[in-house]
């Protein structure tokens, strides 16, 4: 319908930074709001604020995921920036510096839709600061009741933005109420849309209202310019039984079929349906679900109150039972932080750790601690909870310390205390410690555990004997742990088995036997939700791919890996996704892509002297200052994690570059010593593969530095010999053959030339830089032969 004057009035708004709409339930802001952003063709966002939204967590954290497709550095570092900025007094604030410099870049609409769901001082406090912050590109778009912490005043002032769009500019004149009475099919004579209009002001859902009344032939008297009266004539509609029945609705966080059919049988689903049709402006439909509109919600929870009877309780637990017999153990536990908080013991005993996997550690973290506060007394599983929460958030000293804890509350009960130690093992595992070995082995072969603790108490004593070096045992460990989990049949068991195996032969360089297993393992994984799992299993094909050269399946393998870390919540994973990333986009010379990924690093309150640092990041970083000519730099980087490598492939690779770094550094004493560790490591290798590959080519241009040409030459020969070298190792290998040759005396500037132009077409321009960076060494080395 002909609606240009609102049209217009919107169009003004939208043409300053910040717009808003403003206006009571019911005023028609949304529908406004979407129809005014499909006619603009500038990228927009909507944040559609639900209940679920009201704390400063899910409100920060929502609106990092409507802006994931445009900004997703933000919300992979939620979590860290969150658990950082509650330690201050000012919490919204800090977090709104933090999404502030992910965003600043843009140009982009972003609307936030029924901001009055998250009024808290807050969350108005970070989305003020946020859009205080000045973005040449931003335009911010507010829909809301009411705005009276937000620094209206400041912006007006400012001429950032125009009056306010309120309801009453938004409100249905007589002309409007007769045009879509015809387009809805309604007779309407002239006096009766003025009557229409004067009951209603213009109100669109009243409009509505009356206009679904006048439709079905029925009357209602009286003004109509707020929901109280249409809610008391719906609900005066509905007999005693209805009514009934409708209650527990109000305790429902959405209206599907199966959640309405598991409370009230088909019967509730064909009422509330019915009530849909004969009042659709009481219910809200988001892209994901059904709810009752708040209003309607708060009425019903109103009218159990009142009838002192009991019924809240009653529509409650329908509610819970409901949402636990369709496995909605996030919504059984929001459910009960509301009223019953010691009805969230049991979801937290017994799917606490699925939970967890499935990336609710924030909702967790904040039922345990409201438990604690009430002075709620907790079962040893979900003391232990709260110290898995800890680990992952990289709270290390408390984790602990919550560990001992629930290994205290579990000493009088056998099999609660073993699967607490199995949790503890698998946390000290995550960690990359060995004291998780002797932990499991004391009760691998315990005769009073079930089939499933034993399939995987053997599975991570199998990773864990992998990472103490002891290949044959872990072999051993997880053939047996895959036999346990075939009788055993649960998908989630048979997911983390398989990630556990791929991780074993991974790292005992069976590329296609890990490959296997890490494909099953992420299918099944994700099929049983269990996105921790997953996020293993992609991890080890990231690495297959990266050690084969093979640039774009590495990066696919780090996106799956990135997204299910997401859901999982993990930050040190997510970090290591970030990390990995940041190596390969260096080797590529992605100057715009590693600029990002530093961005977002920055974020991240994580220990960066841990294994993901040695493996993915310092490389990385060390390759950055080594292609600036900071050679020095590189080498103290990476010379302390040469130590930590996990087999020879690995140990080879990691002193080569750290060698060729301190060459580069004309540290000619630690060049060699580097060498001679490196060397030794590479005669232990087996048959060649791309790391040891790529480690004899740095080892070539490292002897070639340092003035011994004939090994030099030696393993060049070598390289060349080799079958299946990937295409891009050898146009690297062209790069050090030309350089070689250089050292040994040829003025060879334009093969060198060629071979580095060759470098930067192939996917590994960062490290021609590198080599860009050591002629002057090279013929620092011929002027010194003379």
């Amino acid at each position: 319908m002909d609606r240009s004057r609102v049209e217009a009035r919107l169009t003004r708004a939208l043409s300053f930074p910040i717009a808003m709409l403003q206006g009571a339930a019911g005023s028609g802001k949304s529908f406004a709001l979407r129809d005014a952003l499909r006619r603009e063709a500038r990228a927009h966002v909507v944040f559609d604020v639900g209940p679920e939204h009201a704390t400063l967590a899910r409100f920060v954290q929502g609106l990092t995921d409507a802006l994931a497709a445009h900004a997703p550095g933000a919300r992979v570092a939620f979590g860290s920036a969150y658990d950082r900025a509650i330690l201050s007094e000012h919490a919204g604030q800090s977090l709104a510096v933090w999404l502030h410099e992910h965003i600043k870049g843009l140009d982009l609409t972003i609307a936030i839709d029924n901001a009055h769901n998250a009024d808290g001082a807050s969350v108005q406090a970070f989305l003020g600061r946020l859009i205080d912050r000045p973005g040449d590109g931003l335009r911010w778009v507010l829909a809301c009741r009411s705005c009276d912490l937000l620094p209206v005043a400041n912006w007006l002032a400012g001429s950032r933005m125009g009056l306010p769009v309120e309801e009453d500019e938004l409100a249905f004149e007589i002309e409007e109420i007769a045009q879509l009475a015809r387009e809805r099919g309604v007779a309407l004579s002239e006096s009766h849309a003025r009557d229409v209009h004067e009951r209603t002001a213009g109100w669109a859902t009243g409009v509505a209202f009356l206009l679904q009344i006048a439709a079905s032939g029925r009357d209602f008297d009286g003004p109509v310019r707020a929901y109280e009266p249409i809610i008391e004539k719906v609900l005066a509609d509905c007999d005693a039984a209805a009514l009934q029945a409708l209650f527990s609705t109000a305790y429902l966080p959405d209206l599907s079929e199966e959640l309405l059919t598991a409370v009230g049988g088909s019967t509730l689903a064909l009422l509330v349906g019915g009530l849909r049709a004969r009042a659709p402006f009481l219910f809200v439909e988001t892209p994901t679900a059904l709810r009752l509109h708040g209003l309607l919600r708060d009425e019903l929870r109103a009218r159990m109150a009142a009838s002192g009877e009991g019924l809240a309780q009653v529509a409650r637990d329908q509610a819970a039972a409901a949402l636990t017999m369709e496995r909605r153990y996030v919504d059984v536990l929001g459910l009960q932080l509301e009223g019953h908080i010691e009805g969230c013991v049991p979801i937290l005993d017994d799917h606490g750790i699925e939970l967890i996997e499935q990336g609710h550690a924030d909702l967790i973290d904040a039922a345990i601690g409201r438990l604690l506060r009430d002075g709620v007394e907790l079962p040893a599983r979900v003391v232990a909870l709260r110290a898995i929460v800890d680990s992952r958030l990289g709270r290390m000293d408390t984790a602990e310390a919550w560990f001992n804890q629930a290994l205290a509350h579990a000493e009088n009960d056998d099999a609660r205390m073993i699967e607490i130690k199995y949790l503890y093992a698998c946390d000290l595992l995550r960690r990359d410690r060995l004291d998780c070995v002797p932990l499991l082995r004391a009760h691998v072969d315990d005769p009073d555990i079930t089939p499933s603790l034993r399939a995987a108490i053997q599975s991570a004593l199998a990773e864990g004997l992998q990472l103490a070096n002891e290949p044959e045992a872990a072999r051993a460990a997880i053939a047996a742990a895959i036999e346990i989990e075939r009788g055993v049949g649960d998908p989630a068991l048979h997911a983390r088995v398989l990630a556990r195996a791929a991780y074993v032969f991974l790292y005992q360089d069976d590329y296609d036997a890990a490959r296997l297993y890490a494909q099953a393992a992420a299918q099944a994984a994700t099929a049983a939700s269990q996105f921790t799992v997953a996020t293993g299993a992609y991890s080890v094909l990231y690495v297959i791919a990266f050690d084969s050269e093979d640039v774009d399946a590495a990066l696919h393998n780090l996106g799956l890996l990135l997204e299910n870390c997401l859901k999982s919540g993990n930050l040190q994973f997510q970090f290591y996704c970030l990390a990995c990333t940041f190596e390969i986009e260096m080797e590529r010379n992605n100057v715009a892509a590693v600029r990002r990924i530093d961005d977002t690093l920055r974020s991240f309150d994580m220990d960066l002297g841990g294994s993901v640092s040695d493996e993915a990041f310092f490389p990385g970083d060390a390759l950055r200052s080594a292609a600036h000519g900071d050679f020095e730099r590189a080498y103290r980087l990476l010379h302390p994690t040469a130590m930590h490598q996990a087999g020879a492939e690995r140990i080879a690779q990691r002193w080569s570059e750290v060698a060729l770094y301190a060459a580069g550094a004309m540290r000619n004493l630690e060049a060699t010593e580097a060498l001679d560790h490196g060397l030794a490591a590479l005669a232990e290798c087996g048959n060649p593969s791309a790391r040891s590959t790529r480690a004899r080519l740095y080892f070539s241009l490292t002897l070639a530095l340092v003035g011994r040409l004939v090994e030099a030459a030696s393993l060049l020969e070598h390289v060349r010999n080799e079958s299946n070298v990937p295409a891009r190792l050898r146009v690297i290998e062209g790069g050090v053959a030309a350089l070689c040759r250089y050292a040994s005396g040829e003025d060879n500037y334009h093969d060198i030339a060629k071979a580095l132009r060759a470098m930067h077409e192939r996917e590994c321009g960062g490290i021609a830089r590198l080599f860009e960076s050591l002629p002057s060494r090279l013929l620092f080395r011929r002027e010194a032969a003379v």
